[in-house]
């Protein structure tokens, strides 16, 4: 459910072992589709009237790679002496289908299981190895990887209640991790977000029903219940450990390690939960040369985000959590607070409802359509606990995040030219909607829309006095001043935010653009 697109960034990955047929549209979709572009229909494996099995097995690893650079690149002066250069780890896939029949031309069944990933080195980075928290150690016998890895168990049974009417029921289970997705050659493992989803479960439930020869009828319902967590990982949880950013650590340059710094979605272990129901009905008058289509689809989501930071740092005054540093070629210069907890519960509900028809005479068929989809956002009243900062708050509703009508229209002409069937000219024109999500809640759901930060100068270096307070540093990087108190002391300068952690909103939609048609 994130991102601003594609229904919300749905997370489920398909089990391909259970698919019988992909099907593409590249262009020229019908009313029954709200976004243009590449539209994927996957029909799932009902099994049969004997019984199936399929197994795949497929590996390959660094050691099936040559490894060696390409004599273009090594000309143009690409460094080739280090064996990681961005290459391929492991890609694995396996998979298990079995299927059959309960009851013979009555009740069917399908089981599909799939254990796929891949991993790939990052060049020139290493896991940390340093034994306390404000270094960075790199292991050169421990290079970094990116390391995307995914499980679907999945069921599905088929009922031919009557000659008319079929029903299908099927069940999912998965869990994944894209870990350390968008590791570059400046993060450590543990600086850079994994996304762990699940266990979530998938659950699906259709209805087909023949009235006649020429009607046709057909609805589906799913669930999926879900929860995602953006951390970080592959850390030795070493004393005092904080998300440290350095602009030119020695030897390296920019690099950050220790954890991550906390947003409104970095959980750093709390789930968040993004379940959703889809569903459908549809309505088909099928004649051969005329062709006619009613029908409704529709969405309902949540889309809660938190963000919390639970490392703790070591102070003068005592511990706390919240707080990111900033170094300077190894030296602290900056503290960042941070007014956790973050949280919010968002909620998204989509409409979409359409007519088509098609008209075939000799050679010319003509399709056209039209769709109309209300898409609503909104976020319900939360009261969110006292952090390190700044203390309990509370956040209204908020509706029309945003609130959109449209209507689209959709047309299309194919001409056989000489009427065999084999060379047809086609022209379609159509309006299209980009999928809405709960994108826009990361930063419009009030309890998002605040100050999230603040950042204060941080003297620890041995001997340099701060000229705000008088007080040297000491080189224990160890803060030696009151964190929650916003004015200089210590070593620490001022958190000059006044709009830190209130409810004053920092980000807000103009309410022209927030609502209407089209």
């Amino acid at each position: 459910f994130y991102g601003g697109a594609g229904g919300q960034q749905r997370v489920y990955k398909f089990n391909t072992v259970g698919v019988a047929e992909t099907v593409i549209d590249t262009s020229s979709s019908g009313a029954d589709t709200e976004t243009g572009g590449a539209n994927i229909n996957m029909v799932p494996k009902d099994g049969g009237n004997r019984f199936t099995i399929l197994g795949s097995w497929n590996y390959t690893g660094s050691g099936l790679s040559s490894g060696v650079l390409p004599a273009d690149l090594l000309a143009r002066q690409v460094p080739g002496d280090n064996p990681s250069q961005n290459s391929m780890k492991i890609v694995y896939d396996y998979g298990l289908g079995v299927g059959g029949p309960i009851v013979k031309d009555k009740l069917w069944f399908y089981s599909a299981n799939r254990k796929w990933g891949n991993q790939a080195y990052i060049a020139g980075n290493y896991f940390n190895k340093s034994s306390n928290f404000y270094s960075y150690v790199p292991d050169l016998n421990n290079p970094t990887y990116n390391d995307q890895h995914y499980k679907d168990f999945g069921g599905r049974v088929t009922f031919q209640a009557t000659a008319k009417q079929k029903f299908t029921f099927s069940e999912n289970g998965q869990s994944a991790c894209a870990c350390w997705m968008s590791i570059t050659g400046t993060t450590a493992p543990e600086a850079t977000i994994s996304f762990i989803y699940g266990p979530e479960y998938m659950t699906q439930v259709g209805w087909t029903y023949t009235a006649t020869n020429k009607l046709l009828m057909q609805a589906g319902f799913s669930y999926l219940r879900q929860a995602v967590q953006f951390t970080g990982q592959g850390y030795d949880d070493v004393p005092n450990r904080v998300p440290i950013s350095d602009t030119n650590y020695p030897g390296i340059g920019a690099y950050s390690w220790g954890g991550l710094a906390p947003s409104v979605q970095t959980d750093n272990g709390t789930p968040q939960q993004n379940d959703n129901l889809s569903y459908r009905f549809a309505t088909s008058y099928v004649t051969g040369s005329h062709n006619a289509k009613v029908g409704v689809q529709g969405l309902w989501g949540m889309y809660d985000t938190r963000g919390n930071q639970p490392l703790t740092a070591l102070t003068s005054n005592g511990p706390i959590s919240g707080v990111s540093y900033g170094f300077v070629g190894g030296v602290p210069n900056t503290i960042t607070e941070y007014a956790t907890p973050l949280m919010s519960n968002g909620r998204i509900n989509s409409l979409g409802i359409y007519a088509s028809d098609q008209w075939t005479t000799k050679r010319l068929t003509l399709t056209y359509g039209a769709r109309f989809d209300h898409f609503n956002a909104s976020t319900l009243p939360i009261t969110i606990p006292a952090g390190p900062f700044i203390g309990a708050r509370s956040f209204a509703a908020a509706n029309n995040i945003p609130n959109y009508n449209d209507i689209t229209p959709r047309l299309g002409v194919v001409y056989d030219v000489f009427g065999d069937g084999k060379t047809a000219i086609k022209a379609s024109w159509g309006r299209y909607l980009i999928g809405l999500g709960g994108g826009s809640l990361t930063t419009l759901a009030p309890a998002n829309a605040v100050s999230t930060s603040v950042t204060r100068q941080w003297i620890d270096a041995a001997g340099v006095v701060n000229p705000a307070t008088g007080a040297a540093g000491n080189g224990n990087f160890i803060p030696d001043c009151n964190l929650t108190n916003p004015a200089a002391n210590g070593e620490c300068g001022v958190a000059n935010n006044p709009a830190f952690g209130t409810s004053i909103l920092t980000t807000s939609w103009n309410p022209a653009a927030a609502s209407g048609w089209g």
